[in-house]
């Protein structure tokens, strides 16, 4: 988004809060999801601690709406999780993504996709960090449950590449070559091989391949 028009849609969105807060009240569902747009505009413009409050304010929301038991306080404290680990705060991060992660798994069931992109998240604290046989444990994980998931192959192959990127953030590119493939295989399937997701999917095959060339041209 461009920077101009970014801050119009900030302003506006902050317009958006105050009605519904005036109208349904700071608590009901539909402030969170408008503070959910709020935050993420922050996030896109490299803010991550302005939006860190507003992803915890949403957390609040979604559990006093729903329970603290519900897997949209998961999604909730999933998205606090990213804003806080791109803030730079890894401790944070991991207690949202734990938390996330016990929601899903109670919830939904240990087998779930949904889990499973709570592992890879969880993964991702870890790999570079003194923990890193812990994160890549998670992802092996992570990698089970996809293998075998067969009800939703949309959010099977959106988690796969979640899966290859954690892989390639852990130098691993073989597991990331192989579960980008395994993504391009669920999407063909799932919507053909002209459509959109499936050339998302063969994109970020392609610069896999793009950064391996080049670091080994560098060595």
């Amino acid at each position: 988004v461009e920077m101009g028009a970014r801050d119009e849609a900030a302003r506006l969105i902050d317009r958006v809060v105050d009605a519904r807060m005036a109208t349904a009240g700071p608590d009901h569902p539909s402030v969170a999801r408008t503070l959910e747009i709020q935050a993420n505009l922050l996030d896109e413009a490299a803010n991550h601690v302005a939006a860190t409050p507003i992803r915890e304010r949403v957390v609040a929301i979604q559990s006093k709406a729903f329970g603290p038991a519900h897997p949209a306080v998961a999604v909730a404290n999933a998205h606090l999780g990213d804003t806080r680990l791109a803030a730079g705060d890894r401790a944070g991060a991991e207690r949202a993504y734990e938390r996330a992660l016990a929601i899903d798994t109670q919830a939904l069931g240990a087998e779930h996709c949904e889990v499973a992109s709570d592992l890879v998240r969880l993964a991702r604290c870890k790999i570079g960090t003194d923990e890193r046989d812990e994160g890549a444990r998670l992802l092996e994980k992570a990698a089970a449950i996809l293998t075998a998931e067969e009800r939703d192959p949309v959010r099977k192959a959106l988690t796969l590449h979640e899966l290859a990127h954690a892989y390639d953030e852990a130098f691993d590119l073989e597991n990331a070559e192989k579960y980008y493939r395994l993504a391009v295989e669920v999407d063909k399937e799932a919507f053909g091989a002209e459509h959109p997701e499936t050339a998302i999917d063969l994109f970020n095959l392609c610069l896999l391949y793009t950064s391996d060339a080049a670091d080994e041209e560098d060595s």
